[in-house]
């Protein structure tokens, strides 16, 4: 079982400027800094007990037998990416609810991927993440 731990952020200036329209034409910067609120993830092999391939839990429960088939697009895509097609359950829980802007969703992907990457074995470091 692998359990990541990702902190959300909080920008101060620069939200937007990294979009393409924008930094294709301008210079960009960012400024931000992690606070005390946290995005887990839990990830384990499922148990082939079940009749299941994929369990994703999160706001809602998943249970698929095709990688095609996960609705929640983040686990589905960094499934994909990982080569990761079954026999795993991925848990989520937050701190805070998603859309607040306090990168939710990317401290969601980055714990993911981190987790995914230790089960299969994979040191990456913090840059590789991001």
């Amino acid at each position: 079982m692998i359990i990541t731990r990702t902190p959300f952020r909080i920008s101060f200036m620069g939200g937007g400027t990294d979009f393409p329209g924008f930094y294709n034409e301008n210079n960009g910067a960012v400024i931000s800094t992690s606070i005390n609120k946290y995005s887990f993830v839990l990830t384990h092999p499922s148990s082939p007990c079940f009749n299941h391939k994929i369990k994703a839990s999160y706001a809602q429960i998943e249970t698929v037998q095709q990688l095609d088939d996960v609705q929640h697009p983040i686990i589905r895509e960094s499934l994909r990416f990982m080569g990761i097609n079954e026999g795993i359950e991925v848990n989520h829980v937050s701190d805070l609810p998603g859309r607040t802007g306090l990168g939710t969703s990317s401290a969601f992907t980055v714990g993911l991927l981190h987790a995914l990457h230790a089960m299969s074995g994979i040191r990456v470091s913090q840059e590789q993440l991001a």
